[in-house]
């Protein structure tokens, strides 16, 4: 916990479930092969980030988006990777109220939840064909330099 002198890390650090992590419902799985991996996520209703800051792009998103694991998350957390704000992708939250309601709409509604996961494979195949766009981009700047500090002929 913060003050504390204990380890500064783990899914619950800093908050009230700091060294009850078991007995409060939070796994620690460690590290998971890709296999096992999308073995657990495939398997959830849901993933919930509900992080306040960011200093860059969420990684951890990035395998529910491949795998198409619905989310719901703020719009911090949605920001770094395009997530629209209109809920086309995933439903932002950003405070307890949403976040109750939003789950509660992926957990008890079916075709929400359908819906969230086939738009979240969808957004990921999207951010790969941005990905290969900004790489053939960038293959004709480094063309167009090349081409222009190359010496003329007289």
């Amino acid at each position: 916990q913060r003050g504390s002198g204990g380890a500064r890390c783990g899914w619950a650090w800093g908050t009230r479930f700091a060294g009850r992590e078991e007995e409060s419902g939070i796994d620690s799985l460690g590290f998971l092969s890709e296999q096992d991996m999308r073995a657990e996520l495939t398997s959830w209703r849901a993933m919930v980030v509900p992080i306040l800051h960011s200093t860059g792009v969420n990684t951890k998103l990035l395998p529910a988006l491949q795998w198409g694991v619905p989310i719901v998350l703020t719009s911090v957390a949605a920001t770094p990777l395009a997530i629209p704000a209109d809920g086309s992708v995933a439903l932002i939250a950003d405070d307890d109220a949403a976040f109750e309601r939003h789950l509660c709409r992926v957990l008890l509604e079916p075709q929400v939840r359908l819906s969230l996961a086939a738009a979240s494979s969808a957004h990921w195949q999207r951010l790969l064909a941005d990905d290969r766009e900004a790489a053939d981009v960038a293959s004709l700047m480094q063309l167009a330099c090349s081409v222009r500090a190359a010496p003329e002929e007289s």
